[in-house]
Formats: structure tokens, C-alpha cells, sequence
């Protein structure tokens, strides 16, 4: 597992990004730059971190960015919602993530797993976490992920 860590550090270093050459390290550092296409895209967006914020896991850090990602991009893409809340909670021994939208998207239509769901519940099971997605209690959708801090051999 810490090799493969360190293989998909090396290929994060090293993957070019469009036009704009080497990608920009993947983490949770930039948090509101993850709100920023839905933003663009006229959601109402809040972000919101609880907790005390600390260094994470490279792999903890970068599923929960990736995770978040998908989450936005579903979100703009299928909700058709009017407003997003982004959560980031560092519990005791967990890292908690969850992306709310208060769109109808998903109501309509069963939840299929395209690239992005199957991508979610695979970086949330290697950590050994739990993912929960589909409609949300209070309306809407939500991708709600728990990602330990500690990893657990499987």
C-alpha cells in the first residue's frame, strides 16, 4: 500500500494538465478553490470546515479533494440544484467530507454508478472508509464520505 502511495505521488508530480503543464499538488489546502466551479456555475455554495485542521494522510488528503471534486461536478452537472454546501470535518480519527445539494436530479431517476461514483467507493474502500450517496434527508442529494485516519490492512 505505501508503495502504491508512493507510485501515485510520482504520477501526480508528473501528469500534465492541459495546456498548463505539470498538475498542482491534490489536497484539501485550497479547499474554497473546490467550490470555485460551482460557483461559476451560479450555485449558491458554502464551504465549511469543523474541527481542528491538521496535516493529513497524502492518501486522506487527496481522496477527500477528489471525492469533494466529483461530488461538485455531479452536482453541477445532474442536480439541478440551486445550492451547494461543502463539509470538511477533522473528527478525532476520521476525516469526514460531505457535498449537499438541494437539487431534484437524482429523485427522478435511479442512481446509476457512472466513472465518478465507482472512483469514490473505490478510493473510500482502500482506506477502509465508508462513502453513503444518494437523496439526502432534508431534500435534495448528498455524497457524505468517512475516510480514517489511521490505515487498516485489508
Amino acid at each position: 500500500r505505501w508503495a502504491l502511495d508512493d507510485l501515485g505521488s510520482l504520477l501526480g508530480a508528473l501528469r500534465v494538465d492541459g495546456d498548463r503543464g505539470v498538475s498542482a499538488p491534490v489536497g484539501l489546502g485550497d479547499l474554497h478553490r473546490l467550490a470555485a466551479p460551482a460557483r461559476a456555475a451560479r450555485l449558491d455554495t458554502h464551504v465549511t470546515c469543523r474541527g481542528e485542521q491538521r496535516p493529513l494522510p497524502a492518501t486522506v488528503d487527496r481522496s477527500a479533494h477528489r471525492i469533494i471534486q466529483e461530488a461538485v461536478t455531479n452536482a453541477i452537472k445532474h442536480a439541478d440544484a440551486t445550492r451547494l454546501d461543502i463539509i470538511v470535518t477533522y473528527a478525532p480519527t476520521s476525516l469526514d467530507v460531505a457535498v449537499v445539494d438541494d437539487g431534484e436530479g437524482a429523485r427522478d431517476v435511479p442512481i446509476i454508478d457512472g466513472h465518478g461514483l465507482v472512483g469514490m467507493r473505490e478510493r473510500v474502500h482502500v482506506l477502509g472508509g465508508q462513502l453513503d450517496v444518494g437523496p439526502d434527508a432534508g431534500g435534495g442529494f448528498s455524497v457524505r464520505a468517512r475516510l480514517p485516519l489511521t490505515v487498516t490492512a485489508s
